[in-house]
């Protein structure tokens, strides 16, 4: 089985059972697997697939974990880029790694915009929330939410 397959699998299994709960918010597997669906496919939409790299910068949150799983049901390789780094930190990285993609909390993108357009591999910016300059989340995970193939 495939880290991709996890969300797919408990939503046939336990579909009303949570599969993730914040302080802000509770999901079910069937919701989440769901909304996985739809990141993959906004992904793939805005033309990323196998192999790319994708970096996450931001704390843990739903988000973030749908991401994880919308990279692996892609093929994509995730990157976690560690909270506390500075700027020239994180441009190091993301071209290092050569990140296509970065997903980043809104709060981080608006500290490390010049930063995350400084670095030369990044063609695709997705903030969770509203930062300038940045696809928002939400209209990344509107797509039809149809399985990606990996």
């Amino acid at each position: 089985m495939r880290i991709g397959d996890i969300p797919r699998r408990n939503a046939f299994r336990y579909p009303d059972a949570i599969a993730l709960e914040t302080d802000a918010a509770t999901i079910t597997w069937r919701a989440f697997d769901r909304r996985i669906n739809l990141l993959a496919a906004g992904l793939r939409e805005l033309g990323l697939q196998k192999g790319d790299r994708i970096a996450v910068l931001g704390p843990s949150s739903i988000e973030v974990a749908e991401t994880y799983f919308a990279a692996a049901k892609l093929g994509a390789v995730i990157v976690p880029i560690p909270l506390g780094l500075v700027g020239r930190e994180i441009v190091f990285m993301l071209d290092d790694v050569g990140a296509r993609a970065i997903v980043v909390a809104a709060d981080a993108a608006v500290t490390f915009a010049a930063d995350i357009g400084a670095a030369r591999s990044i063609e695709v910016r997705i903030a969770i929330g509203a930062a300038p300059g940045f696809i928002a989340y939400a209209d990344v995970r509107a797509g039809d939410g149809s399985e990606p193939a990996a």
